[in-house]
């Protein structure tokens, strides 16, 4: 689309989109939809600082870190235009769009099906009413899984490389417990009454989502908000994998862990039980400041990526593009250390399915501190990252990257 032809467009979406009555009573989202407009237009990005000052009249030394309300009131915008293109403006060629992480307009042409915006749409509330028996039903299966392991996996003696590794969890009468990463999603009402589910990386559990509805201004509260707790989270595929490969080692102590979810674990879980963590690293939650505060690997800009913050190596997963029979890379670590009152976690994550997967064989392995190329004695903490190949969506091996020990005094939870 030619610029001149692109700004007429989007002068024209801009007055269809506020006489829709859309943007509701609040003169401030039509405020800011014709600032970013205009700083579209000029080709000048702007910022959330930029937008505090020239929007909300802030003052020059607003601290964006500590108020969220530029964040909130852009959320919000960009959901206000979603619901006016799934809606009232459901016959629109084209559409503006606010695409996540950037604060600026786009001019889109809108391909046929494309307005539920790639999300889960159900056709009735019928669907949201069976939403929590979906996540009985995964949750059964998982248990399944372990009940089944009792019975077909061949018993074997814990090798002394595998207690080093484990260490209480194998050692001690300490209870255990099965922390599975998922994925909180909550519910959102579009202007057409339909429900549709909505994942969103900074809203992780339902108290996430009332503290962000609780940011909302004063403008706001003459309307109800649209987004709403549905009870649902999702999970990885290979954590059934993962959790079965697990039971291999914990029925060797005839214990019998208990499972929970991420969204649903707490500090009093960590101090009362040893803890196995499955899951991916963008589900770690609580977890994730003691798995990397003491290594010198980090989440990257995006969870799908790991760091190396001494030689600020990359390394970033292709396996959500893995499709059509090819090959990929993904990438999983291992962890152990103890924590609270004695409490040990093993960590088995992957930026992915087969990086999580690869890991929990990995773990099972009787020489796992060799595979892991470190000797290991009593009460020590260590961190491998490993580079996972895979073939059509399926782990087939993988090769060391990095090993460490990690200073338990510097383990942190901040």
């Amino acid at each position: 689309m030619l610029a001149q032809e692109s700004d007429q467009e989007l002068q024209h979406q801009l007055d269809r989109i506020k006489r829709s009555g859309a943007l509701g009573r609040s003169s401030a989202y039509a405020k800011l939809l014709e600032y970013l407009a205009e700083k579209t237009r000029g080709g000048v990005s702007c910022s959330e600082l930029s937008i505090a000052i020239d929007v909300f009249n802030k003052a020059d030394d607003f601290d964006v870190t500590s108020d969220s309300a530029v964040r909130v009131y852009v959320y919000k915008l960009r959901q206000k235009l979603q619901n006016y293109y799934e809606g009232p403006g459901s016959e629109e060629t084209v559409r503006l769009v606010i695409p996540k992480g950037t604060y600026r307009l786009v001019v889109e042409k809108i391909r046929p099906n494309a307005g539920t915006g790639g999300q889960i749409q159900p056709s009735s509330s019928f669907f949201k009413a069976l939403l929590p028996i979906g996540l009985a039903i995964i949750c059964i299966a998982l248990i399944g899984y372990i009940l089944l392991g009792k019975s077909n996996f061949q018993s074997q003696t814990i090798s002394q490389e595998q207690e080093l590794f484990w260490g209480g969890i194998v050692l001690d009468d300490k209870p255990v417990m099965i922390v599975v990463g998922d994925y909180y999603i909550f519910g959102e009402t579009a202007v057409t009454g339909e429900i549709r589910l909505v994942r969103e990386f900074d809203i992780n559990s339902e108290f996430d989502l009332r503290q962000e509805l609780n940011q909302i201004g004063d403008e706001d509260a003459l309307f109800a908000d649209p987004r709403f707790d549905v009870g649902l989270t999702y999970l990885p595929r290979g954590s059934a994998y993962a959790i079965a490969r697990v039971q291999e080692i914990l029925q060797e102590t005839d214990k019998s862990p208990r499972i929970t979810m991420m969204s649903e674990f707490s500090a009093e879980d960590l101090r009362s039980n040893h803890v196995i963590y499955i899951g991916y690293i963008s589900g770690l939650g609580v977890l994730e400041s003691y798995t990397f505060s003491a290594s010198r690997f980090d989440v990257g800009y995006s969870y799908d990526q790991l760091v190396n913050t001494e030689t600020a190596e990359r390394y970033t997963s292709d396996f959500i593009e893995a499709e059509d029979d090819r090959n990929f890379v993904d990438y999983g670590l291992i962890s152990s250390f103890s924590v609270a009152e004695g409490s040990q976690i093993v960590v088995l994550a992957g930026t992915r399915d087969a990086g999580l997967m690869e890991m929990s064989d990995l773990a099972v392995a009787s020489n796992i501190l060799s595979k892991m190329e470190l000797e290991a004695a009593d009460n020590q903490a260590f961190m491998s990252v490993f580079e996972v190949y895979g073939f059509n969506l399926t782990n087939i091996s993988a090769s060391l990257i990095s090993s460490e020990y990690l200073d338990e005094n510097s383990l942190s939870g901040g």
